[in-house]
């Protein structure tokens, strides 16, 4: 069994300056069984999706990290670029 904890960070933008890293969604899974294909939904609150619709472009990281049963930890970082 692994344990999937997934993060998007993001830097937003206020008056034209780009601000630094800001956790946007985060998100847990549990009881994965090993080689399952797995779909995340990464949701962020209402309050943000509202200030994500005013960007342009958005720098974002989404962070995955695998627990397996034993106790090891595997950390993947991807960086995205919304528009």
């Amino acid at each position: 069994m692994v344990k999937l904890e997934a993060t998007l960070l993001g830097r937003l933008s206020r008056h034209g300056q780009r601000l630094g890293s800001r956790k946007l969604a985060h998100t847990t899974l549990t009881a994965i069984k090993a080689g399952q294909t797995v779909t995340l939904v990464l949701r962020p609150s209402a309050a943000l999706r509202k200030r994500l619709g005013r960007e342009k472009r958005l720098p974002a990281l989404l962070r995955l990290r695998a627990t397996d049963a034993a106790g090891n930890v595997s950390t993947r970082t991807k960086p995205l670029m919304f528009r």
